[in-house]
């Protein structure tokens, strides 16, 4: 899945993937979350919104039963970067 970097207090980096409606959101501490059910359109209002994690909190969250979500295992390459920073 393609990752882009956001400019987010909360957030990281989001992948999409389309076929599947999945959106992945990897947060600034190294959490990530995988979203299901998750249409293109919601996609580019996610990815325009002034803030992704208002957007995030107030669509997507709040509505399990549309978008279910689970919680993913931290990226490897990010936890390289984070002990590089730390190290």
């Amino acid at each position: 899945m393609k990752r882009l970097d956001v400019v987010s207090n909360a957030i990281r980096s989001v992948g999409y993937d389309a076929e599947k409606g999945h959106l992945e959101v990897e947060f600034h501490n190294g959490r990530r979350s995988l979203y299901r059910n998750v249409g293109m359109r919601m996609y580019r209002n996610f990815m325009n919104a002034d803030s992704h994690g208002a957007f995030l909190h107030e669509k997507l969250r709040p509505y399990p039963e549309i978008y279910p979500h689970s919680a993913l295992e931290p990226l490897k390459e990010t936890m390289s970067k984070d002990e590089e920073a730390t190290g």
